[in-house]
This record gives C-alpha cells, sequence and structure tokens, in this order.
C-alpha cells in the first residue's frame, strides 16, 4: 500500500510540474507567428477587433452574436473547435447597407493537441449570428484567421502535458452553417494517473478477496 501510495504522489508532482511548463507559450490573437510545442497555450480573445458587415441593397447589415475558435494544422484540416458567445459587440460606424462593429470577448484557452505534427498551425475565428422566421433558420457569417504557431520537434513528456481533440463535422448548408461536434480529453498525465489509480482499485479489490477466499478456507 505505501509503495502505491508513493507512485500516485510522484505522479501528482509530476502532473504540476508539467503544468506549470505548459503555460510558457501563451501566444495572445495577434497576426504573428510564435513558436510553440504540444501543451503550449493559446488564448482565445479578441479585443476591440473591428469587423464590416454587410447587407443586401434593401437589407442592413447583420449584427454579430457568436464565435466559434477552430485549431486548423499544418494540413489544412481542423482539429478542435470551441463555441462561445460574444461578450460585447458596439457598433462603431454605418454606411447605406454596412456598419462595422467593434468586438470583444474572452473564451479561455486551448493547447496544442499531443503529439502535433511539426509546421504552422492556424487559429481561425468565425464570427456569425442566428435568425430565425417562422420554421427557417439562417446564418451570416465571417471568418478570419487570427494567428499562427509554429510547432517545433517535441518530446513525449511535452505530449503529456496536452490533451487529444477530436473534431467531426455532420454537414449542413450555407444557410443554416454546418452541424459540427468537437471535445478534448483531459491532458495525457492526467489520463495516466486515472489508469494507474484504476489499477490500483483493481488490485486491492482482488486482493482482498483472495484474503477472504483464504479466510474461509
Amino acid at each position: 500500500m505505501k509503495v502505491k501510495i508513493i507512485i500516485l504522489i510522484l505522479l501528482l508532482t509530476f502532473c504540476s510540474g508539467l503544468a506549470s511548463a505548459s503555460c510558457a507559450t501563451c501566444p495572445q490573437t495577434a497576426s504573428t507567428t510564435i513558436e510553440a510545442k504540444p501543451g503550449s497555450i493559446i488564448a482565445l480573445q479578441l479585443k476591440n477587433y473591428e469587423l464590416t458587415t454587410n447587407g443586401l441593397v434593401i437589407t442592413p447589415s447583420w449584427k454579430p452574436a457568436f464565435v466559434k475558435w477552430y485549431l486548423i494544422d499544418p494540413t489544412g484540416s481542423t482539429k478542435y473547435m470551441v463555441q462561445d458567445n460574444l461578450d460585447s459587440v458596439t457598433q462603431v460606424s454605418s454606411g447605406l447597407n454596412t456598419a462595422t462593429w467593434s468586438i470583444n470577448v474572452d473564451s479561455g484557452i486551448m493547447k496544442i493537441p499531443a503529439f502535433a505534427s511539426s509546421g504552422d498551425w492556424s487559429v481561425e475565428a468565425k464570427l456569425y449570428d442566428v435568425n430565425k422566421l417562422f420554421i427557417i433558420q439562417w446564418s451570416n457569417q465571417a471568418q478570419t484567421t487570427i494567428g499562427t504557431v509554429h510547432v517545433v520537434g517535441s518530446s513525449v513528456i511535452d505530449s503529456l502535458s496536452a490533451p487529444f481533440y477530436v473534431y467531426i463535422n455532420l454537414g449542413g448548408n450555407p444557410l443554416t452553417g454546418e452541424i459540427e461536434l468537437s471535445f478534448a480529453t483531459p491532458d495525457l498525465v492526467f489520463l495516466l494517473i486515472i489508469i494507474v489509480s484504476i489499477i490500483f482499485v483493481i488490485l486491492d479489490v482482488r486482493a482482498i478477496r483472495k484474503r477472504r477466499k483464504e479466510k474461509h478456507a
């Protein structure tokens, strides 16, 4: 039992070290390229970001209300998506059928995933609205690249402080938008702790059963 406790303490200590190291790279949303590795943190923020939207000739421009953040790998594939409401949207100017908005949003963070391939990863933001008239629903949207991180060679240790991502695009159409599902696992080191803990519980249960059988024999 003492050995098991010592192993868990060592794993937790190792986990704390990885968690603090993973904050070494915290690129803000900007059109710059920053070096990163698995576990590096990307801040999902827009501060006073200006976006001009357009309407048709006889219709007003649309007002953004939501954002979807996408993490794109060097091959152009989407690896992760985070959806959020905009914190504030203020109109700063307008035209005949256009409007310019100042946008602020803080959606937290995302990390470069475990075992990420080397190359340029980009973060894109899709700003959009959702409109509904009876049973008809449609959406306006504008998508832009916010920043780029250059992932360099890394070790297995780096990947232990990073999660795995799952992204599934279920399709859709230009009016209603795409149906997307995305989620992240805990950092691999936490998964390792969970697995080791489960193994310890199984071994303890087996040991208890064995002692009971020997006692009643």
